[in-house]
């Protein structure tokens, strides 16, 4: 394979630099502090924030900050961080068709104490990123991603052995990759992965733990660097604060640095938050990489961006736009900016009109994430509910206004169909006649997102004199109808799905899916089976099914 400018030169492709980013995605809760804590002692902070991280997360958004078209391949988990992660990519312009919700599992943070002097102190707890394998990664080969890519990036936040599938699907595929070896590896590489390194860029600590050579003197990173190079690396940059970066490339490659190697200057500027320098730098090289510049050149403008970070507080928000760098590059390394980043784009979760997949892509996730945020919002009422409707000595009925109506029509059905007899009373019929139905023997299940439609607050009302039980579904609890009710089930979504977030689409799916958990529990607690289930319905396709089968074992 040839070197990695050589290689995106022969290519020339239209667009922007093609980057695909594989690593972790976590939610960055940063403490400032005057200094980090002694063991055993106890400081009181000066602010607290938090904001999106991990490094892979964290290159990704420089990437296309920097002008290069991103796609990443994480996880994230079933919870608010891993949503709000997938917004902040998105508003970014980070595809994310390969990122993945975890059910069950919680979104990676990085807890991080930043001192006055701008040094920082970070745990991460990996979360759903641990969770991230290699059968994710031959998911986004079946996407073509590795073929779309002029250069894959990495990092060492995820497993191991999905680092080691990156690199054997980039093999396969002839793509470059960029591997940061961030955090420090805690054992040696596998002895396969020396070659299918295309470039390495280890902190001067990581080169020092890779290559076994002491890297306290400008001598000691450039003899590492050579070791790193002698395991069968083609290329290697050792970034070392503000000595600069070293870069060194084999003699195989035409690049400038292979005779000897090259140290890049870091610029002087006065650092305020070192948190994503590192990732900045990394996303900047890979993205002027697969731009077809060279390794030099490439650091050279990637030094740039990383100066331009640690001026700025946070580890995605510190990354600068292409156009920031370009100009702190012809003024000389001049910081003639503002302190905080300006947002390259508008930060908006949703695509533009005119893209269909990006429209139907938003929507699924959406509506999926807010279905499996419910996970974390399962407690004990449930269980009551569903004691309560086995405890039905008459009918469930169901009733809600316009789109939460035909919910609760449809959850008539399904509890029909599933044993548990039920009906659906519309509020307005219900205001004319129809809560005359409701008897004491009854439970009356109310679907409103808000909980305040005047017609089923009505309804209860006039239902509930009967002595029949309300189990409300809302995403208000706090709401009219939550008051009326005796058990109250958390259906609450942050937004809906729609461009305006006022069509129910995302909160009628929760509440679908809230009231099937209901009649599923009944069902399977009520022990109903096949033959009661071919009782009820022996007409149809699956009726006929159902005969045969009851028939061959017996049971007809």
């Amino acid at each position: 394979m040839s070197d990695l400018a050589e290689r995106n030169r022969e290519q020339p492709a239209a667009g922007p630099p093609r980057v695909l980013v594989v690593g972790s995605i976590n939610m960055d809760l940063v403490a400032t502090v005057e200094r980090a804590p002694a063991a055993g002692e106890t400081l009181l902070g000066d602010s607290f924030h938090r904001t999106g991280g991990g490094k892979g997360a964290n290159q990704a958004v420089a990437a296309a900050r920097l002008g290069a078209a991103v796609e990443m391949v994480g996880k994230v988990g079933s919870d608010p961080f891993g949503r709000e992660r997938l917004r902040q990519l998105r508003a970014e312009r980070v595809g994310t068709r390969s990122v993945t919700v975890e059910p069950g599992v919680a979104t990676g943070v990085a807890l991080i104490t930043l001192e006055k002097s701008g040094e920082n102190r970070i745990i991460v707890v990996p979360g759903a990123n641990a969770r991230l394998s290699p059968a994710d990664v031959s998911r986004a080969a079946s996407l073509s991603l590795f073929d779309w890519a002029q250069v894959v990036l990495v990092q060492l936040e995820i497993p191991l052995a999905t680092v080691a599938a990156v690199l054997e699907q980039a093999t396969q595929h002839s793509v470059p990759v960029v591997l940061n070896p961030a955090p420090a590896p805690t054992e040696p590489f596998p002895a396969s992965w020396w070659s299918q390194i295309s470039v390495l860029v280890p902190n001067r600590s990581e080169a020092a733990l890779l290559s076994g050579v002491p890297t306290d003197t400008p001598g000691g990173v450039e003899k590492a660097a050579r070791a790193l190079l002698a395991r069968g690396v083609r290329q290697v940059v050792v970034t070392a604060g503000r000595e600069g970066a070293f870069v060194l490339s084999s003699e195989e490659t035409d690049d400038p640095a292979r005779t000897g190697g090259e140290w890049i200057p870091a610029f002087p500027v006065e650092p305020v938050d070192t948190v994503g320098a590192g990732d900045t730098f990394c996303a900047a090289l890979a993205t002027g990489l697969a731009a077809g510049e060279t390794l030099v050149s490439a650091a050279r403008f990637a030094a740039a961006a990383a100066a331009i970070a640690v001026t700025r507080p946070g580890a995605s928000a510190s990354a600068p736009t292409r156009a920031e760098v370009e100009q702190f590059l012809e003024s000389g390394g001049k910081l003639e900016l503002p302190r905080e980043p300006a947002a390259t784009f508008p930060v908006s979760p949703f695509p533009s009109p005119d893209d269909t997949m990006g429209w139907i892509r938003h929507t699924i996730e959406e509506e999926g994430l807010a279905v499996l945020a419910l996970l974390d919002r399962i407690g004990p009422e449930f269980e009551e509910a569903v004691n309560l409707i086995l405890s039905c000595t008459g009918r469930v009925i169901l009733t809600g206004m316009s789109k939460p109506g035909h919910v609760a029509q449809k959850l008539a059905s399904t509890f029909n169909s599933s044993g548990t007899p039920a009906f659906f009373v519309h509020p307005a019929e219900g205001l004319h006649g129809d809560a005359g139905s409701v008897t004491a023997e009854d439970v009356i299940i109310a679907i409103s997102n808000s909980g305040e439609t005047g017609e089923v607050l009505a309804f209860v009302d006039a239902a509930t004199p009967s002595g029949a039980p309300v189990i409300a579904i809302t995403g208000n609890r706090s709401s009219r109808l939550a008051q009326r009710s005796r058990i109250v089930l958390d259906a609450h979504i942050e937004r809906e799905a729609d461009p305006l977030g006022l069509i129910a689409t995302t909160s009628s799916t929760v509440e679908s899916v809230v009231g099937d958990a209901l009649a599923v529990a009944v069902m399977a607690k009520r022990r109903f089976g096949r033959l009661d289930f071919f009782r009820i319905h022996p007409g149809g396709t699956l009726g006929e099914q159902l005969r045969r089968e009851l028939q061959r074992h017996g049971r007809l």
